[in-house]
Order: C-alpha cells, then sequence, then structure tokens
C-alpha cells in the first residue's frame, strides 16, 4: 500500500498541514532537518468504537506497537529512537491524541527523515486534522534538488524565441536593461525564472540540448 503524503506549508519557522475529511489509510510525513516540535489534533465523529494510529519513522507501521499511553509529549522523540507506537482514542471522547510535545522539548532532528502514520478513523474519516512542525530558530530547508545550467547554445535559442514571440520588449521595459546581456543579468536575479525557460525550450524541442 502506498503512503500519501501529507505536505506542509512552510511560513518563517513553522509548517502545517490542516484539512477536513481525512479519510482513513497510510500517511507519511516529511520531518526534516531542524525540526523541533510536532503537534497534532485531531477531531473525530463521536463513536463507540474508537480512532486509532500507528506510527513509525522510515517505513509503514507493523506491528507489534508499543502503547503510546496518555502522554504524547514525547511522541517524535520515542518513534525517532526506533519505536513503533499505537494510539487510541476513548470511546465517544471524539479526540485522537498523537504529539503535544512541550515547547521546553530537547528534541531537534538531525536529518530529514519520513514519518509514516497509519490512520483508522470509525467514520472512514476524521472530523478535523491539523499538524504543525515547528523548527528551531535558523533551521535551514531541506535543499532543493540540484538543476543543471543549460547550455550556452540552449540559452541562445530560448532568447530568440523570446524576441520572435514580442516578449523581448516587454521583458526590457520591465527590466530597465538596454541590451540582451543586461536582460540576461536581469532575469537570473530573478531566482530560477531563466534557467526554467531554458529548460521548458529543451523539452519543447524535445531534450535535444
Amino acid at each position: 500500500m502506498t503512503a500519501i503524503e501529507l505536505i506542509h506549508t512552510r511560513t518563517g519557522d513553522t509548517l502545517r498541514n490542516a484539512q477536513s475529511g481525512l479519510p482513513s489509510g497510510l500517511y507519511r510525513i516529511l520531518i526534516p532537518a531542524g525540526a523541533h516540535l510536532w503537534r497534532t489534533g485531531v477531531q473525530t465523529y463521536l463513536s463507540d468504537e474508537p480512532a486509532s494510529a500507528l506510527a513509525s519513522f522510515d517505513a509503514p507501521p507493523t506491528g507489534p506497537a508499543e502503547p503510546c499511553g496518555p502522554d504524547t509529549r514525547n511522541t517524535l522523540a520515542r518513534m525517532w529512537a526506533g519505536a513503533t507506537l499505537s494510539f487510541e482514542s476513548p470511546a465517544r471522547s471524539g479526540t485522537l491524541m498523537i504529539s503535544q510535545p512541550e515547547s521546553t522539548s530537547p528534541f531537534r532532528a538531525d536529518r530529514d527523515r519520513w514519518l509514516y502514520l497509519q490512520l483508522n478513523f470509525p467514520a472512514g474519516k476524521a472530523l478535523g486534522w491539523q499538524s504543525q512542525i515547528d523548527l528551531h530558530a535558523g533551521a535551514a530547508p531541506a535543499p532543493a534538488p540540484a538543476q543543471p545550467e543549460p547550455s550556452l547554445e540552449l540559452a541562445q535559442r530560448t532568447l530568440d524565441y523570446a524576441h520572435r514571440a514580442g516578449l523581448v520588449k516587454a521583458l526590457m521595459l520591465t527590466a530597465g536593461a538596454r541590451n540582451d546581456d543586461e536582460l540576461i543579468d536581469w532575469m537570473q536575479r530573478q531566482g530560477d525564472l531563466w534557467f526554467s525557460l531554458c529548460r521548458m525550450v529543451g523539452l519543447a524541442e524535445g531534450g535535444k540540448a
């Protein structure tokens, strides 16, 4: 069974994922290097049957699992050390407790690792799901995969296409550039814009470059 990634959006030193109606199933969350706290909030539909979860790092959880118990403050640290944990909500509680650490926790992730969660809800889905990862201040995000720089020939063809499409005049006005060299300098200062255009041209040409 393939795990579905719960993608967290980063704002400053906080990453968040929140949604309603999360179905039962196998999920994975990237706990990045520099992670300090992982907080979850799971609201379930009231049912006599308890909601439950299994969790572990690096691979989908399989039994036997160690019951987490009512204290979920060191959930992340216990699993980081190799434990597979099980969680269960009291019947008709409407809440499944997985991880609620204290801000004073000494935990800090020293590398990126995948956290796997097998979630089981009596109604087949959760009423609400919130997950928040707090990073140590100044923790660097995982580096993006390196992209090869375009060849000079591909860069020249890309600029030629831009000229023929009538884009260069508008770009020069935007950039305040007086010639192609100044325009390329400006585009390179815009992050990955120029390289992305070159790669798009390369793909359109069938990977010639």
